[in-house]
């Protein structure tokens, strides 16, 4: 009996065995594939994007290979450059430092559709009339261009601390030892005092008023200020298809940016006018006293052209900063709101042109 059960079993045993599945392989086995296949069951916009990407990272970024790249995109209608490739290209272009490169990698980007806004208001700056008598005229809706004097206040502010501060530290030093001030430090403020009196009662305190502002400038900083300014240049110079990215845009940039193929471009000065003026336009918005950006610029750049024979024309160099500023104003309405939010990005951390540039694109 024991004998017969035990075949029984050996029985069911092996009919189970035939039955039953074979055991499966360990997951991983059978998810193993090669890189190659991975990448090549990407949708071609992916593979492309990984490849752009590869080109544009580490140390030896190849801008040409990325070119080709975004040439057969545009060539084959795989879809535009995504915004984060657009941004790690101008990184690269910008690093060349070559105007010229970057302008070349933007508007290569732009055909394919990854950099749509730059150059997007290039048409926009008004060429002001060709009669001076028309000119005047429409100067007059132009907001004025602020006056700016810091050097003078400045330096009234540092001579001011100079005479009273001296003088005042050397009184306090004495009355800490139990000794005597020196005469010349008593003698001094007694000057100061006189000096700021006279001040009050003949020329109504102008020389304070210049102190004042000198020390606000020495002392003072208002980080979301300086956010704004940048925003407004950086927002506007991008719409203006100019390819510089400095955040605080200065004379000196934009006349070397002004010369294209050996010549220099009415329509290139105007617009660079305008950038100039872009961080003074935003600033006067919402303040009276200038203390981010400086209207001088605009001024200086001019006369560094005619101080070259590169820009001629018969209205000063006042007027003509008057007329960008106008424009610089007139199309920064449209963009407060992306300027305030593009100031916010900038307060928030370190951003390179390139992150600046694939924000303006999303």
């Amino acid at each position: 009996m024991r004998m017969q059960a035990t075949l029984l079993l050996a029985a069911a045993l092996q009919t189970t065995a035939l039955v039953a599945p074979p055991p499966r392989r360990p997951r991983a086995c059978i998810l193993q594939s090669s890189p190659s296949d991975r990448f090549g069951s990407l949708p071609k916009a992916q593979q492309y994007e990984a490849l752009l990407l590869a080109a544009l990272s580490g140390q030896q970024r190849d801008i040409d290979i990325a070119l080709q790249l975004i040439e057969e995109m545009a060539a084959t209608n795989v879809g535009k450059v995504p915004a984060k490739v657009v941004g790690a290209l101008v990184d690269a272009a910008v690093a060349t430092k070559d105007a010229r490169r970057v302008d070349a990698v933007l508007t290569v980007a732009k055909r394919s559709g990854g950099a749509r806004s730059y150059g997007s208001a290039a048409g926009s700056p008004k060429l002001p009339p060709s009669s001076p008598q028309a000119f005047q005229s429409s100067l007059q809706q132009c907001p004025e261009l602020p006056t700016d004097d810091r050097a003078t206040e400045t330096a009234a502010a540092l001579a001011a601390l100079a005479c009273v501060g001296f003088p005042a530290l050397a009184e306090v030093a004495a009355s800490i030892t139990g000794g005597d001030a020196p005469g010349p430090a008593t003698f001094t403020l007694v000057a100061d005092a006189a000096a700021f009196g006279a001040d009050a009662y003949l020329l109504g305190g102008e020389i304070a008023k210049k102190a004042g502002a000198g020390v606000d400038r020495l002392l003072a900083r208002d980080a979301r200020r300086e956010a704004e300014c940048e925003a407004a240049s950086f927002d506007l110079g991008y719409r203006l298809g100019l390819p510089c990215f400095a955040f605080s845009p200065t004379a000196v940039e934009a006349a070397n940016a002004a010369v294209v193929d050996g010549s220099v471009d009415e329509n290139r000065v105007r617009a660079l006018l305008v950038w100039l003026c872009a961080p003074v336009a935003c600033e006067r918005r919402k303040h009276r006293k200038l203390l981010a950006s400086d209207p001088r610029q605009a001024v200086a750049f001019l006369t560094l052209l005619r101080g070259r024979g590169q820009f001629t024309d018969v209205n000063s160099n006042e007027d003509n900063a008057r007329w960008a500023l106008g424009d610089a104003a007139r199309l920064l309405e449209s963009r407060t709101r992306s300027v305030e939010e593009l100031a916010d990005f900038f307060e928030s951390g370190v951003a390179t042109a390139g992150d600046v540039v694939a924000r303006l694109e999303r």
